[in-house]
């Protein structure tokens, strides 16, 4: 008997593969000798072998072949019917876990059925005061919110209390398997510790399932189809289950918006930087040598990179989550005093007129959107 199996779907990822030993050895040096943990590795690749290449002297490896693709949700399953810990850890295969991960997850369990623990998501804290870690684990927060879980690999589960409806009923398009789990044990009346440890990195690669839109949203139809067809709340939650789905889809198309928007911004930027027409040279021009920038998302940290060793000084960054956030320059929100500088840059491409209009209430500064510059760099290149 096992305390905790680990059980990771491999697919395209023998490059993983070592990492995670080593990363799953270094969470059992952290607990008691009596608790044995165990490594299953799911091939999900029936053209590719994985041969028993991987020893330790800490945990036990298993590497599953297959004879079919089953997705990464039959493949879970796959592993876990194989898995003889007390616990469950499902990990992606370029999943990043904390040397603690074990300890602090065992100590807080308690006789809960989950602890989910604090991430780092695109490098800041994923919970904030948009996502709030303290009121998620509920079916009316998912409904109105969609899944609040980036990954698996952020909870240590009971096997025993693993539903059999998501043993049994599996998602064929990746994505949205686990926000089926989530809500199927909330549905049972399943308990959740929070641990506000930070023991997870969520790794976001081009070729992420959740990146994939089209199967993003398949997958959460068919956890949708799965929820009704068998009755896993009860019929007064359907409406509310049916507006899940529109909201996430929502969701979906208001990200595709704004990742092709960035896209623009940054494709004109790189061009214009390599034709030494920049955001420094343009601030210069505008006799701006101080600013703040609004945002610390990636065209914030970007902005940030560019300018840190320029003629341009940096005051602070501006953020509603400035609570949450590591940074080596001052970080405030609207609601904090702020100095005077030459310029505000907000960073951002969504809601950016009602932001400029809160950041006017509370100093008197030039704004320019990141997008504006942008356009306006580019437009002097051609």
């Amino acid at each position: 008997m096992y305390t905790i199996s680990v059980i990771v779907p491999i697919f395209h990822g023998k490059q993983y593969m070592d990492g995670l030993v080593r990363q799953v050895e270094a969470c059992r040096e952290k607990i008691s000798d009596e608790d044995q943990v165990e490594l299953i590795f799911v091939n999900d690749d029936p053209n590719e072998t994985i041969s028993a290449e991987f020893s330790s002297q800490s945990i036990d490896i298993t590497i599953l072949p297959t004879d079919c693709n089953r997705g990464i949700h039959g493949a879970r399953v796959r592993g876990l019917e194989r898995s003889q810990g007390k616990y469950v850890l499902f990990l992606d295969q370029d999943d990043q876990i904390h040397p603690d991960y074990f300890m602090s997850q065992l100590s807080c369990i308690a006789d809960h059925d989950g602890a989910v623990c604090q991430v780092i998501h695109e490098k800041k804290m994923f919970y904030n005061s948009v996502t709030p870690f303290q009121r998620m684990m509920n079916k009316e927060y998912m409904f109105a919110n969609g899944s609040p879980i980036i990954s698996p690999g952020q909870v240590l589960l009971c096997k025993e209390a693993i539903p059999a409806v998501w043993k049994t009923q599996i998602v064929k398009h990746n994505g949205a398997d686990d926000f089926l789990l989530w809500l199927c044990m909330l549905a049972e009346g399943k308990t959740f510790a929070l641990n506000n440890q930070v023991l997870f990195e969520h790794v976001v690669k081009y070729d992420n399932a959740s990146l994939n839109s089209y199967n993003m949203m398949c997958s959460e139809e068919e956890v949708v189809h799965i929820l009704l067809e068998n009755h896993v709340f009860p019929d007064d939650d359907r409406i509310w289950i049916e507006k899940m789905l529109y909201r996430m889809r929502k969701n979906s198309l208001a990200n595709l918006d704004k990742f092709r928007k960035m896209f623009y911004i940054l494709d004109d930027w790189m061009q214009a930087e390599e034709q030494g027409n920049g955001i420094e040279r343009f601030l210069k021009e505008q006799k701006i040598n101080e600013i703040a920038i609004y945002g610390l998302g990636p065209l914030g940290r970007d902005l940030l990179k560019k300018l840190k060793n320029s003629s341009i000084h940096i005051s602070y960054i501006i953020d509603r989550n400035a609570g949450y956030l590591e940074c080596e320059y001052p970080v405030y929100t609207l609601d904090d005093k702020l100095r005077a500088v030459n310029a505000v840059i907000i960073s951002l491409v969504q809601d950016e007129l009602s932001i400029a209009e809160a950041i006017k209430r509370k100093i008197s500064t030039k704004i320019f959107t990141i997008g504006e510059i942008v356009k306006e760099i580019a437009a002097s290149t051609v």
